[in-house]
């Protein structure tokens, strides 16, 4: 009887050691999929840009220049803001070179700031070269400058990305 009830006794704890042992694998599952959901969404935001607006600027000559302002698909902060100002300078359907301003700002409702900014400059055709290329804050603004020489030619652009007080990009 004694025996009996001691492996009774053994099964009832294995059992409840395996409920035990299925419940902690089941968290750590759980726990690897929100973590595997968060890396996702940190991938996205590099990779999935949403366009907020663009415009083209009429030079004359058949040139013109190609504004796009693009936002990560995802925004980590609450009151805080990342974009992109890009421009393209195009002559006769081919693209010469593209400069972007990249702005980081924050913002309440009544004030907003941009807190860095960053160019990017590239050229498109071999008979273009990169003179110069600067980035600056000034109030709410990230600001891009670059020059680019072409077919004997300086091309200068400034692109200027504004953050307003509820943080639309303009």
């Amino acid at each position: 009887l004694q025996r009996r009830r001691d492996t009774e006794y053994r099964v009832k704890n294995g059992v409840i050691c395996m409920k035990r042992l299925l419940s902690l694998l089941i968290c750590c599952l759980l726990i690897c999929n929100i973590f595997a959901l968060s890396v996702a969404a940190v991938e996205s935001e590099d990779g999935g840009q949403i366009i907020v607006s663009q415009t083209v600027e009429n030079m004359g000559n058949d040139c013109y220049y190609v504004e796009t302002i693009y936002i990560p698909a995802i925004q980590p902060y609450a009151n805080a803001k990342t974009g992109t100002k890009t421009a393209e300078y195009i002559t006769s359907g081919t693209t010469i070179y593209t400069i972007s301003v990249t702005g980081t700002f924050t913002y309440d409702g009544s004030t907003s700031d941009a807190t860095s900014a960053a160019v990017s400059i590239s050229t498109h055709v071999a008979s273009a070269s990169i003179l110069s290329r600067n980035a600056y804050t000034s109030g709410a603004s990230a600001v891009a400058t670059g020059s680019v020489s072409y077919n004997g030619a300086t091309l200068r652009k400034t692109v200027t990305l504004t953050c307003d007080k509820n943080g639309n990009l303009s």
